[in-house]
């Protein structure tokens, strides 16, 4: 009830906040475990902001208060939602997972292939996703460069898989342990220092497959005196707070 409740607040700020709908919808859609699972602490807050949601459309707002001013008396917690949504917590629970699976598609992503200049599969080169998030500066609005701690390391094939997030503005850049960011996917699928030429992705929650990436050399010839680095690439595209 918390999370359905910080999502209003959120919608009567505007698009600036990070826990938004959007945000937990996200987040369900990457999270399998069924809605009967949190009674075990199996807790999702995506997955629970879901549930209150649908509890609200197929009765009212008044009925989740209900069922909440209902907590304080003897009564139990199940008798107390049978009462206020007029089904038991078992029928609510396979309602739901109906809804779900018709509703709720799996998570989405960013994948695609790392290629050498001449065409072959890279390993062991490094992807991550920059993202630009609309929140909240104390005395104004701000937009606030998020650097998201998913990895993915291309293997024998060259392939890479990241998280697509619900964000205005996302890229991906490259990097190795050796010489950390190579550069950014630019939009001719090379790779870039310069921000006016980096593929940004606007995709919502849709995400882009079949992405080819082509680096301008060898693996070991990748370091270069001026690499790049999240906080190149964020000054260079003009994120981060103004």
């Amino acid at each position: 009830m918390a999370w359905y409740f910080e999502a209003i607040y959120t919608r009567s700020q505007g698009p600036t906040h990070f826990f938004s709908r959007e945000s937990l919808w996200w987040a369900a859609r990457g999270w399998d475990v069924p809605l009967r699972a949190m009674e075990r602490q199996r807790w999702h807050y995506g997955l629970g902001y879901l549930a209150i949601e649908q509890l609200v459309e197929r009765s009212s707002e008044e009925a989740l208060f209900d069922f909440y001013r209902s907590l304080s008396s003897d009564t139990t917690w199940q008798d107390a939602f049978e009462e206020s949504f007029g089904l038991t917590v078992g029928a609510f629970y396979e309602e739901f997972e109906e809804w779900r699976a018709r509703e709720v598609p799996p998570q989405v992503f960013y994948s695609g292939a790392v290629l050498d200049p001449d065409g072959n599969p890279m390993e062991d080169i490094h992807a991550t996703v920059l993202w630009e998030r609309p929140r909240p500066r104390p005395g104004g609005e701000g937009r606030f460069q998020y650097y998201e701690s998913w990895i993915s390391v291309t293997g024998a094939d060259g392939r890479f898989k990241l998280p697509a997030f619900p964000t205005p503005a996302a890229v991906i850049y490259f990097w190795t342990r050796e010489c950390s960011e190579v550069g950014i996917l630019a939009r001719d699928g090379g790779i870039t220092q310069d921000g006016s030429r980096a593929r940004i992705f606007e995709t919502g929650l849709e995400g882009v497959s079949d992405i080819v990436v082509t680096m301008p050399a060898q693996r070991d010839q990748l370091c270069t005196p001026q690499t790049a680095n999240s906080f190149f690439a964020s000054r260079e595209l003009g994120w981060g707070w103004r």
